[in-house]
């Protein structure tokens, strides 16, 4: 069986994706779900205006399962994927018809349910985890901690992912101070390195001072 994803390093890295009939992205951090997101949906292989996105809220189970099967006219090869947003409640309500139709997924077509949990135990998470991807959207914790931040995991995640997304070169001791005033908010550091971004030289190398202020 496949193991549950992390985001922090699936997102940093550029290997293509297979897709797959469902992707459930959980989590505390909501800016690693939105990445977590964008990343399942653009793909090759799936047309922009195959996707809908909707609040799981705002829809039914059939309004969900009518897309997914319905193939368009004009794209019958095409994927269709439909992507339920703050889906914990839904999940609770349609454990069993989710559990069904991931194992029977029309082909071509991708459930993206983003949750911010994800019970491990359930039979959902297995099948999800044997017929698609799970993505951990939470910060780093150290050793079975639930309330302790893994510094040197957010220092390194910072680093890659100033270069990858900036183009910026910052230490390990410079990541540790954006961590230290911003704390593990990742929408926030990722602003941050962007405004370092506009101070970077040739190298794409921000000083301390800068780090700083």
């Amino acid at each position: 069986m496949a193991a549950t994803i992390l985001a922090l390093e699936w997102l940093t890295k550029k290997t293509a994706l297979e897709t797959r009939p469902v992707g459930v992205v959980f989590g505390k951090d909501r800016f690693l779900r939105s990445r977590a997101i964008h990343r399942l949906i653009t793909n090759p292989e799936i047309n922009s205006d195959s996707v809908m996105q909707k609040d799981a809220a705002e829809v039914q189970w059939r309004d969900v399962h009518d897309f997914l099967a319905t193939r368009s006219l004009f794209d019958s090869d095409g994927m269709r994927v439909f992507v339920l947003r703050e889906a914990d409640s839904f999940i609770t309500a349609q454990r069993a018809i989710l559990e069904k139709w991931i194992q029977d997924a029309p082909k071509q077509s991708m459930l993206v349910i983003e949750a911010n949990s994800f019970v491990a135990t359930t039979n959902l998470y297995k099948h999800s985890l044997k017929l698609g991807w799970v993505i951990d959207c939470n910060p780093p914790m150290r050793g079975k901690s639930t309330k302790n931040i893994d510094d040197a995991t957010m220092e390194d995640w910072v680093v890659r992912w100033a270069q990858q997304e900036h183009s910026i070169a910052l230490g390990t001791a410079q990541a540790a101070l954006m961590i230290d005033r911003v704390g593990a908010e990742f929408g926030l550091l990722d602003c941050e390195c962007a405004k370092l971004a506009l101070f970077a030289d040739q190298q794409g190398k921000v000083a301390d001072d800068k780090v700083e202020e």
